[in-house]
């Protein structure tokens, strides 16, 4: 991957990118619930136990959105990317503390700052994101175009055609600063770790 030198997302190690076999796992356990919100309801519980400071900081962000469909496109996909985390890095994610999830939420920040102020940049911040987690961010943006552009293929295929698009903007953001502090939570794998010592 060529990456920006302009960015202030900086890069992550290779070892911490979400396959796409994770993704897929995630996507299906949910997919397959035969009660959604139930599902997702117990997933964020286990997702607060396990991630405390980041679900704190992701209920605040969803709660405070006035666009319930909004608010339950956050829930569905901040459990997803949990889970497709989990599967693929066990017991090698650590915990986010608050520390991380801010320094996550400043450089997303700076970055659109960077952006907006150089006209001749032709990517957004959210494209630097899908270039650090590709699969994680298909998933985010495939669901993204299935609630503001529902069909009968969509995972949330009830949502209400009436939805307030900045409330969905700003769970997307929040998701971007979640990606961001789970991407950088992932312990180097040994072998990676070694050679990091090494070099």
């Amino acid at each position: 991957m060529k990456w920006s030198a302009r960015s202030a997302l900086g890069p992550i190690s290779s070892d911490a990118i979400v396959s796409q076999a994770a993704v897929d796992y995630a996507q299906r356990s949910f997919a397959d619930a035969p009660e959604l919100d139930e599902r997702v309801d117990q997933a964020f519980a286990r997702f607060d136990e396990e991630q405390p400071a980041l679900a704190a900081f992701l209920a605040d962000e969803f709660d405070r959105q006035r666009d319930e469909t909004a608010q339950a496109l956050g829930y569905f996909l901040s459990v997803c990317i949990h889970e497709a985390f989990r599967r693929a890095f066990g017991a090698r994610l650590e915990s986010v503390d608050e520390s991380a999830v801010e320094v996550a939420r400043a450089s997303l920040e700076l970055d659109e700052t960077m952006r907006r102020e150089d006209s001749a940049e032709p990517l957004e911040s959210d494209d630097v994101v899908a270039m650090l987690q590709p699969h994680v961010m298909t998933l985010v943006r495939e669901q993204l175009d299935s609630v503001l552009a529902p069909d009968d293929d969509a995972m949330l295929s009830d949502v209400e055609t009436d939805i307030d698009v900045d409330c969905v903007s700003a769970v997307y953001r929040a998701l971007l600063v979640a990606i961001l502090a789970l991407s950088r939570a992932v312990r180097p794998a040994s072998g990676q770790a070694a050679r990091k010592m090494l070099s």
